[in-house]
């Protein structure tokens, strides 16, 4: 079972803002309720589509996490 759907049959009447496409990167769900999903397992998501790293970086930056604002945004987050 995905992350996702476990977060959705655990919390399954809190209004969530996914990031279309990166279902493979969401890592939990944050104490406000937003989705959280990991920079890097997006980047790589980028890459295997065909973006080098530099690009799926840039793209990232500019694309995806610039889009999301809001109570109900999703959090990105970089792992260490």
């Amino acid at each position: 079972m995905s992350i996702l759907n476990k977060i959705l049959q655990e919390y399954p009447d809190d209004g969530y803002d996914k990031a279309k496409g990166f279902d493979e990167a969401l890592v939990g769900v944050s104490s406000r309720n937003n989705l959280v999903y990991s920079i890097d397992k997006c980047v790589k998501i980028l890459m295997d589509e065909g973006f080098s790293y530099e690009e799926a970086l840039e793209h990232f930056y500019s694309e995806v996490d610039s889009v999301y604002f809001g109570k109900t945004a999703p959090i990105f987050i970089q792992t260490i």
